[in-house]
């Protein structure tokens, strides 16, 4: 019966898998023959996992359902520890299956955090420790040592432990490293070598180390002081009282060099200054330039530099002048004035009368003669002298063109030239063009006066408009479409990626098509990425340092739960200071914390009494004297009783300058009781040596052997040797051009550098009046025909203009003087009448003359000219290189008379508001003054209006 219910439960355990049996994990047993059954595979599900289990005797298998058996939470979530599932219904961020220490990051002073990384679930976690430090170092003065954290803090302190001297280390008890202390120094002595110092000794047995430093006091050369340290009397020879001379010496010919002297003690104080001569006749052709300072002549003679006479005629084409300084240096030129071909004038140097052969005036004739069918020749004849003045050739301009009946006509010589065009029909010609197929268009041409038609060649479609992507091409020529559409010529329009984040959706770059109807795109979206936390565990406040709850944080966005707690801060208890004394320790006064174990307290040691035996002295004349007594080195304690100093019994002694051959001395003093004086010897001086090296006579400077002087006396081995002259080449003269420099004729030498050589700068381009380009630019060029031109943009001004009924707006550049078109507005505003634009001319009659301050860089610009409408404008400016420059101040402008006769005038401000001028005329001048005192507008626009 028994072995029939356990069959039938088996039976019933194998039909129904899905109910769990109890204790399904433990040891199974076989229902057919009662024996243990071995687990052969696990298999895990969501809810429970499944175990295979198999009988090794009776060959049957059978399955269990337990549920999972899950371990402590982790990071990762809960493992069964049966069949390894892991279900992430309850985690425990603070429990890392694997955690690494990847880093320790500094947070203050106090504290660092440490950096934990968890390959499990690729977070980290931040935890606060206090600062470990360790591989301790000695500073270089031994006094100190240096110690490192882990995150890279550093601290440094007193080595602190032992009783070290300087002779004997200690072990500090802090690093472990030896130190050594301070030395124990003596009393301050007077120095016996150098007399401006004093010295002191360290006490320490074995210890030979000694320091110096100056007396203090405001000794000088001829003041004696006594120092405060070592009570010894010293002078200072080195600081001198003054007031000071100075000597200038020739060094070179470059420069001089001064030699100060103090008054007091007689002695140069050392302070040498070498400065460049000062001219004060500068170098001419014969002698070199002198300077002011030394009194020596410097440098060379300055070839170019000549003092030249009156200008002397020559003859009837030069005039020459001869240098005062030298009589074989003569200049020759032409003569210049206003003489022309026809008319003798006074040349403006020479004074007296001449003819410009090569000046002409009453202006040219030109004679066109034909010479062959292609040229003509052009001969120019004054009008002054009716002298032929060029001949040249030049080709014939076309006045009638050939037809393809009659040859061209001459403009300028009249004369028939070339051949028949036979393609040059009569009459308007008319072009119509049909499309004759999906690639071309034929054109035919018709004449008016002629009954000549020509059919042109078949021509390809001009794509007006190219096919796209929703229509064919368009041709403008035969108007009409033709081919087919361009599926792949979209308006393609580019949009930039966008990377998604966290919370937003992004993508790579694209592109859209803009035409209506097609809707072309290559738009792939990215899903947000979702925020990746890191746990960061909490941190309580203390007196000094923020703290905070546990937190996540986001490690690719800013999302954070971070909420600071601020630091409580000290809960000061004030401790008053306590000196030490010999027998009592000390403190400076420091604060304590109430809440923790914060201090500044530093206990000062009892001192003790350290006695110092003082020997007894005897007073002298300058010294005080005193019994034998004891000093506490920190404290009054003393046995101390001074003597009065004697004071000294002076006799007087004069002074004795020194020779190179006999000692001197400074004015002095001694005592008649000590052989205390004031005495300082002051050697002979000897000869004061000056090597000067050897020169080689050149071709214009004497030279000598290698010699010597002396600084203070007239000792010297000086022998001259005569200079070479020079050894001359002529060279020929080259006009300079307008990029490149020229020279006149000059001579060189062939020993030494010697030139007359001088450089004739470049000419520069020569730039004439500025020409409108009509595209917002004007261009000027060069005038000497060197091919150059130079473009800068147009200066635009806006002006309007009233007039009845209208008024008139146009941009004027007073620079080139173009005006753009004129355009004619009523009182509304609107537009009634475009008219075209001009050119206003430039006046080259007009001059300028600064009033109050000083004219602006450039050159003056007068333009004038009527506009299409009748109003006669005249602009007034300054440019340099085709830009406006500023005037300021008050301007006035000349130009003749009869320029301005008959008209007043009225300055036109860019709203249309006229305010008249003053127009003065004198005899033969008419001139008007212009303010740009306030004036942010560099150029000035006048109206000439008509005397009624």
């Amino acid at each position: 019966m028994k072995k029939w219910f356990i069959a039938l439960a088996a039976l019933a355990l194998l039909l129904i898998p899905s109910v769990a049996m109890a204790d399904a994990d433990g040891p199974q047993y076989c229902s057919a023959c009662g024996e243990c059954m071995e687990k052969v595979s696990v298999t895990p599900y969501e809810r429970y996992h499944v175990i295979l289990w198999e009988c090794k005797s009776c060959d049957i298998t059978q399955k269990t359902y337990p549920n999972h058996t899950l371990g402590a939470a982790t990071c990762v979530g809960c493992i069964c520890t049966v069949c390894d599932y892991r279900s992430d219904v309850d985690m425990n961020e603070f429990n890392h299956v694997n955690p690494t220490i990847i880093g320790y990051t500094r947070v203050d002073s106090n504290e660092h955090s440490k950096v934990i990384y968890c390959d499990a679930c690729d977070g980290r976690e931040w935890i606060y420790e206090k600062h470990t430090f360790g591989k301790w170092t000695s500073t270089e003065d031994g006094k100190k040592h240096t110690g490192s954290c882990l995150c890279g803090e550093e601290t440094t302190a007193d080595h602190t432990g032992g009783n070290p001297t300087c002779q004997t280390s200690a072990t500090c008890s802090v690093c472990k490293l030896s130190y050594y202390g301070s030395h124990n120094w003596g009393e301050w002595q007077p120095g016996t070598i150098n007399t401006r110092l004093h010295y002191r000794i360290c006490q320490n047995a074995g210890c030979s180390a000694s320091e110096s430093e100056s007396h203090d006091g405001n000794s000088n050369c001829v003041t004696p002081a006594t120092c405060s340290k070592c009570h010894a009397s010293y002078t200072d020879t080195t600081k001198h009282a003054g007031p000071f001379t100075y000597l200038y010496n020739k060094y070179d010919e470059s420069f001089h060099k001064r030699i100060e002297t103090c008054t007091a003690c007689g002695n140069e104080t050392g302070n040498k200054v070498t400065t460049k001569h000062e001219e004060s006749t500068p170098a001419e052709c014969t002698h070199a330039a002198w300077c002011n300072v030394c009194n020596q002549a410097y440098g060379d003679p300055n070839p170019d530099n000549h003092r030249w006479g009156n200008w002397t005629y020559e003859n009837e084409n030069l005039h020459y002048r001869i240098c005062s300084h030298n009589e074989s240096h003569i200049q020759h030129a032409d003569h210049r004035g206003y003489a022309t071909c026809i008319d003798s004038m006074p040349c403006l140097d020479c004074g007296l009368t001449y003819k410009d052969p090569d000046k002409h005036q009453g202006g040219t004739d030109f004679d066109y003669t034909n010479v062959s069918d292609t040229e003509h020749k052009v001969t120019v004849i004054c009008g002054g002298c009716h002298g032929e003045i060029k001949t040249y050739q030049e080709g014939h301009s076309e006045h009638t063109p050939a037809t393809c009946s009659s040859r061209a006509i001459c403009a300028k010589c009249s004369t028939p030239f070339g051949d028949l065009a036979s393609n040059n029909h009569i009459g308007e010609a008319t072009t119509t063009y049909v499309k004759t197929s999906e690639t071309q268009h034929t054109p035919t041409t018709t004449y008016s006066d002629c009954p000549h038609s020509v059919e042109g060649t078949p021509e390809a479609h001009t794509a007006a408009t190219p096919a796209t992507c929703q229509t064919a091409a368009y041709c403008a020529v035969c108007e009409s479409y033709y081919g087919e559409v361009d599926p792949d010529a979209h308006a393609l329009e580019s949009h930039g990626a966008q990377a998604p984040t966290c919370t937003e959706v992004g993508w790579e770059a694209y592109q859209t098509c803009t035409r209506e109807g097609c809707a072309y795109t290559t738009y792939v979206e990215k899903k947000p990425l979702k925020h990746k936390l890191a746990y960061h565990s909490g941190r309580t406040p203390t007196c000094t340092i923020i703290g905070w709850d546990p937190y996540y944080a986001c490690l690719r966005c800013d999302y954070s739960t971070y909420a600071v707690k601020r630091a409580l801060g000290h809960d000061i208890v004030n401790h008053a200071a306590q000196a030490p004394t010999c027998t009592e320790v000390g403190w400076n006064a420091y604060d304590t914390c109430s809440r923790c174990d914060y201090t500044t307290y530093v206990e000062k040691k009892v001192l003790g009494h350290n006695l110092v035996n003082h020997a007894a002295k005897a007073p002298t004349c300058t010294e005080v004297g005193w019994n034998a007594y004891d000093t506490c080195f920190r404290c009054d304690y003393t046995t101390y009783v001074e003597k009065k100093a004697l004071g000294h019994d002076i006799v007087n002694h004069a002074a004795q300058a020194p020779t190179c051959t006999e000692i001197g001395w400074n004015a002095y003093q001694t005592c008649k009781r000590c052989d205390y004086t004031t005495y300082v010897e002051k050697k002979a001086l000897g000869h004061d040596i000056v090597n000067h090296a050897a020169k080689a006579p050149t071709c214009t400077e004497i030279g000598w052997n290698a010699y010597q002087t002396c600084k203070r006396c007239d000792y010297i081995t000086y022998v001259e040797k005569k200079a070479l002259g020079h050894d001359i080449v002529n060279h020929a003269a080259k006009a300079p051009t307008c990029t490149e420099p020229g020279w006149s004729t000059y001579i060189t030498c062939k020993r030494c550098d010697y030139t007359t050589y001088a450089e004739l700068a470049a000419l520069g381009h020569q730039y004439g009046e500025w020409i409108p380009n009509a595209d917002g630019t004007h261009t000027s060029a060069c005038l000497r025909s060197c091919g150059a031109e130079r473009t800068a943009d147009c200066a635009p001004f806006v002006y309007v203009l009233p007039a009845e009924g209208v008024r008139a707006e146009f941009i004027l550049c007073p620079v080139c003087g173009e005006i753009r078109e004129i355009r004619l507005l009523d009182a509304e505003g609107e537009l009634v009448e475009t008219l075209e634009g001009t050119v206003l001319l430039p006046v080259e009659d007009a001059t300028a003359e600064a009033l109050t301050e000083t004219l602006p860089e450039g050159a003056l610009v007068v333009r004038m000219d009527a506009l299409e409408n009748g109003a006669l404008l005249m602009s007034v400016a300054f440019e340099e290189d085709g830009k406006l420059t500023q005037p300021s101040g008050q301007i006035r402008i000349t130009r003749p008379a009869e320029a301005l006769e008959g008209y007043t005038l009225a300055l036109l401000d860019a709203d249309g508001t006229e305010t008249p001028i003053d127009l003065e005329i004198e005899e033969e001048t008419a001139s008007f003054a212009l303010d740009f005192t306030e004036s942010q507008t560099p150029v000035a626009l006048l109206r000439l209006v008509p005397l009624a």
